[in-house]
């Protein structure tokens, strides 16, 4: 659950920087970094959200479960689908950009 995110965010990061290696047109390396990741969430971030909706819709209707232990399963679940989806789209965009950084660095 949820990593599947991750993949999609690489694979993007991946694209977007092959279509960016051809644009070092003396621009600051921040600025670039900045246009890198935005076109990263930008083609990334919609299908985040889609992969990430139903599986907490998914886990709150298991909530409507009159079984207890099910009911707190779903409920935990769906906040921690939530809660990656929050961090995947912050820390890991975060870590990313600084790898970009590096890697331009090393250029």
């Amino acid at each position: 659950v949820g990593l599947d995110n991750l993949f999609f965010l690489v694979h993007s990061y991946e694209n977007t920087a092959r279509k960016f290696a051809s644009t070092h047109d003396g621009r600051p390396q921040s600025e670039l970094v900045k246009e890198l990741m935005a076109g990263v969430l930008e083609e990334v971030a919609p299908r985040l959200l889609l992969t990430s909706l139903p599986e907490t819709i998914a886990f709150l209707l298991g909530g409507l479960s009159t079984v207890p232990a099910v009911r707190s399963f779903s409920f935990y679940m769906a906040t921690a689908v939530v809660i990656m989806l929050l961090l995947q789209l912050s820390v890991f965009v975060s870590v990313m950009a600084l790898t970009a950084t590096r890697g331009m660095v090393r250029e």
